[in-house]
């Protein structure tokens, strides 16, 4: 984020603070779609992703005096978002699914992938996102679709940088070797 916008965030931060109910729906509305993305990423479900959204804004609003504008917002309400995805997932028992994936394309080196349409890949390619450990779909669904980077990453997941490197080599490798299959 260019360091004009984390300004110019803050100062929306601080007037939501301070009570201005305006100022948060103006964070809402900038990520919204964004965090409605990863919880339906995590959890497959329309109904489900449309919850943990309202939830996370519901909480991010009522903690909103403990924000200490130590990241940013953004990443913040990723966090809350993440935290409430695995949460709900736990109660559900789910496996946080993805079922589809965005319009972004995914480019493997190899002869099946070269004799398939766009949805063919795009299928395999959720199906075998489907088949990868919660984290390791987590790192790589921020990274490759939502392009956080590794640093914004880990402070979203709780998890050391190198961690999260490691996890996004493990499901590059790995979605590689189920996509030859």
């Amino acid at each position: 984020m260019e360091k004009s916008n984390h300004i110019d965030e803050q100062t929306i931060v601080k007037k939501a603070q301070e009570g201005d109910k305006n100022a948060f729906n103006q964070l809402m509305e900038k990520y919204q779609q964004k965090i409605y993305q990863l919880a339906y990423a995590m959890t497959g479900n329309e109904e489900d992703a449309y919850d943990i959204t309202q939830n996370s804004f519901l909480k991010a609003y009522n903690a909103l005096n403990s924000f200490k504008m130590e990241s940013s917002f953004y990443t913040w309400i990723y966090r809350i978002a993440y935290n409430t995805s695995i949460n709900h997932n736990r109660r559900r028992k789910i496996f946080s699914p993805f079922s589809e994936v965005t319009e972004r394309t995914f480019s493997f080196e190899n002869e099946v992938i070269d004799s398939l349409t766009q949805e063919q890949i795009n299928k395999k390619i959720a199906q075998a996102l489907n088949r990868l450990p919660l984290k390791s779909r987590t790192v790589f669904i921020l990274h490759f679709y939502e392009n956080q980077s590794f640093a914004e990453i880990s402070k979203i997941m709780n998890r050391n940088i190198n961690t999260i490197k490691s996890l996004y080599s493990y499901s590059l490798k790995k979605l590689k070797k189920i996509i030859r299959v």
